[in-house]
């Protein structure tokens, strides 16, 4: 598209032919990023030796999405009422486009064979074997999150292990009636913790979602022990079944707030970026983001800090220059919002200043002081993160704003001090060259 436009005004103003410009005597500036991601999506095809179906983001969603009506038609104690994505893959942001694998399909799916003997085929031509021959396949596949929602009920149990309990009978019921309905298009695994399913080449693992475990995590004031109230357990066997430690609260608590980052944080901040992504307006990622922080996971990636962000906080930043782009217009092309990316990690005052990505508008007009009121106070404490990124959404239960995609390790202040100065010699390098 932009050669075209580029092209269509050169034929306008400038006195030489467009053949020359495409012999190579003029050169498009800026495009070199985006063939950046062409090369890495070919180079998973030749380290899979599967092809990435064009358009694949939409391919996938479209898979998840009829698994979804697949999901909320079982018959079960408590009905599947919705299931929310969250994933970045089903919001165009994963770093490598998602493809079918040889080894995600059901039993009697056509086109697993098809894609088994492809990948067969590909591996072997790239061990120099003859074309006819067959060679192993790449076991591992990435698996894409989902989050269950059943109907409310009273009946769970008061009791944190419990809960846990019935979570897994519920995986082992939907699993079982997955695989007898529409019997061989999906395979269905139950685990203790969590629900895989196998379909269209795609590998999906869903949790279900019980916000009162949570709040006994955070509150076992009101939780019961097994089928005896507290009241009558302490009875029993004293204060002692009260007592915890600090590292049992500190557990405790770890565990609360892990729970409610995946399934309840998660698939909203999903929610938010993706219609960000969607969006058109003049602060909207008009399909643009998506590129642009898949080109942020590749540099970080590339520069071994993976492990020191979460991808929630590289697209937090992303977001930021789409929803606060002042001076200028949200970036309309990879290269833009890659650079401005870039700018934001260089020279933001980390160490000062907490930052707000004001995700749907959702910010109130005095957010800005509480946010920095709740900054200055765990930095008081020794307890902020190195990097403070807050939504709308990030509060806790005692209403202070918490960065809930960063925490005081991740990144570490010698990880937090890499990537600035990284940020700031890639951006050099870029501008130079732009």
């Amino acid at each position: 598209l932009l050669w075209a436009i580029a092209a269509h005004l050169m034929a306008i103003h400038w006195p030489f032919s467009l053949t020359r410009a495409k012999a190579g005597r003029t050169a498009l500036v800026g495009g070199e990023l985006d063939s950046a991601l062409a090369k890495l999506d070919e180079q998973q095809s030749r380290r899979t030796h599967t092809q990435v179906p064009e358009d694949a983001f939409k391919v996938v969603k479209q898979a998840f999405e009829r698994l979804v009506k697949r999901l909320r038609a079982l018959d079960l104690p408590l009905n599947v009422t919705g299931v929310a994505p969250a994933d970045p893959a089903l919001r165009y942001a994963a770093a490598i486009q998602p493809s079918p694998h040889p080894m995600a399909f059901g039993s009697n799916d056509d086109a697993q064979a098809a894609l088994i003997t492809a990948a067969q085929r590909g591996a072997a031509a790239a061990k120099g074997k003859s074309s006819g021959a067959a060679a192993p396949v790449s076991s591992l596949v990435n698996a894409i999150d989902g989050v269950l929602e059943l109907e409310s009920s009273g009946q769970w149990p008061d009791d944190v292990e419990a809960i846990e309990r019935m979570k897994t009978a519920f995986y082992v019921q939907i699993a079982e009636q997955l695989n007898k309905s529409n019997r061989g298009m999906q395979r269905a695994i139950a685990a203790r913790n969590c629900l895989e399913v196998f379909s269209e080449g795609y590998a999906f693992r869903f949790t279900v979602r019980v916000d009162r475990q949570v709040e006994l995590l955070r509150n076992p004031r009101t939780s019961f022990v097994g089928s005896v109230s507290r009241a009558a357990a302490r009875a029993m066997h004293g204060d002692a079944i009260t007592s915890e430690s600090t590292a049992a609260v500190a557990e405790r608590l770890a565990t609360a707030r892990k729970l409610e980052q995946a399934t309840m944080r998660r698939p909203l901040l999903h929610l938010h970026l993706h219609a960000l992504h969607t969006r058109t307006d003049r602060t909207g990622g008009a399909f643009v983001m998506g590129p642009v922080v898949r080109l942020a996971k590749l540099w970080v990636s590339g520069h071994g800090l993976w492990s020191h962000l979460s991808e929630e906080a590289v697209e937090l930043l992303v977001a930021c220059v789409f929803v606060h782009p002042q001076p200028y217009q949200a970036p309309r092309s990879a290269a833009c919002g890659f650079m401005r990316f870039l700018r934001l990690v260089a020279q933001w005052d980390w160490e000062n200043e907490p930052l707000l990505v004001n995700l749907n508008d959702g910010f109130a007009p005095d957010a800005g002081s509480e946010v920095l009121k709740s900054f200055m106070e765990s930095r008081d404490r020794g307890t902020s993160p190195h990097m403070f990124i807050v939504t709308p959404d990030d509060r806790d239960a005692t209403g202070a704003w918490v960065p809930f995609w960063t925490d005081r390790s991740h990144p570490t202040e010698f990880a937090l001090k890499r990537l600035v100065q990284l940020a700031s010699d890639s951006l050099s390098l870029l501008e130079r060259l732009f």
